[in-house]
């Protein structure tokens, strides 16, 4: 009797045949070095990929098939857009899914402490600490179990596909923190509750630092007779 097939494997397994693909498309235009804006990108076309088809949610979220993103707004159903300090490019939407900065913490390695290296002609200085990026994924919708649901499908397919993106990407790491209990987007409407799921990802922050003066900048020969 073979032993059982651990859940987060199997979820893994299940992602295989559509999240990979899509993943490695995404993949193929973040450029490094890695930077905050390029992993915010990265999970937003990465969720889109997920919610483009009811087929990608499981048996355990058949209830929001109707929930489906499409790069038509004129058809979609669920709008994935970015999000600047709660002022949502579209504020109105619903159902949604908005993600947005949480902010970066730089290690702190003391004077000199951050050296990396040098380039080839000793010209330029390598510079380089630890960075843990927040990102904050907010879920929209009318119902506070639809918003709940959402969150935790968002973190299920995050959490199985962060080591490959985490690999791809230049990241450090990639975790899914948790998610918070629903409220209201608007405490005067009645609709629109919310849930948000906070992503931390770590890399490498790093800098060249290059010096210009006191350097030899030209070089010429001149040739003399003997006579």
């Amino acid at each position: 009797m073979s032993d059982p097939i651990p859940p987060d494997q199997q979820l893994r397994d299940d992602l295989m045949s559509h999240e990979v693909e899509t993943m490695q498309d995404i993949l193929t235009c973040m450029r490094k070095p890695p930077t905050a804006s390029k992993f915010r990108r990265l999970l937003l076309l990465f969720l889109r990929g997920h919610y483009a088809s009811a087929e990608n949610y499981g048996e355990e979220f058949e209830h929001l098939g109707c929930y489906t993103w499409t790069d038509d707004p004129l058809t979609s159903k669920l709008t994935i857009e970015f999000s600047h300090q709660a002022v949502d490019r579209k504020p109105n939407a619903t159902p949604a899914i908005y993600v947005r900065f949480g902010g970066v913490t730089l290690e702190k390695l003391g004077l000199g402490g951050n050296f990396a290296g040098q380039t080839f002609d000793s010209s330029g200085t390598h510079v380089s600490k630890a960075a843990s990026l927040q990102l904050v994924v907010a879920h929209v919708a009318n119902r506070a179990t639809d918003a709940y649901d959402m969150a935790e499908m968002s973190s299920r397919v995050t959490s199985a596909m962060a080591t490959p993106l985490a690999l791809n990407s230049g990241a450090t790491s990639f975790e899914v923190e948790g998610y918070a209990e629903p409220r209201k987007k608007n405490p005067e409407q009645e609709t629109n509750y919310l849930v948000e799921m906070r992503v931390s990802i770590g890399y490498t922050h790093s800098v060249t630092r290059h010096l210009e003066s006191h350097r030899l900048r030209r070089l010429a020969l001149t040739a003399q007779s003997d006579s």
